[in-house]
């Protein structure tokens, strides 16, 4: 077994990485101290550095079906069209 977090890269649009309890709590930790003080946030995830904005909209979603459940937080954004 290897201490390296599984890292499913799925599309250019959909990045997922799976991590470890203490690097999980690590980064709720570090974005609970940016949206206290009202700044933004950038996560490295799967190689790739996504930003967001303060403006986010945030929300948790619950799912169950056969037997299998999740929790989602979620944090949405609209991304400025490139020209």
């Amino acid at each position: 077994m290897t201490d390296e977090p599984d890292i499913i890269e799925t599309d250019i649009e959909e990045l997922e990485e799976t991590l470890s309890r203490e690097d999980f709590v690590a980064r709720l930790r570090q974005l609970a101290d940016a949206l206290e003080k009202g700044d933004g946030f950038e996560v490295d995830l799967a190689g790739e550095t996504v930003t967001l904005p303060k403006d986010a909209v945030y929300s948790v979603d619950y799912e169950g079906e056969d037997g299998e459940e999740e929790i989602g937080f979620r944090i949405a954004w609209s991304r400025a069209d490139e020209d």
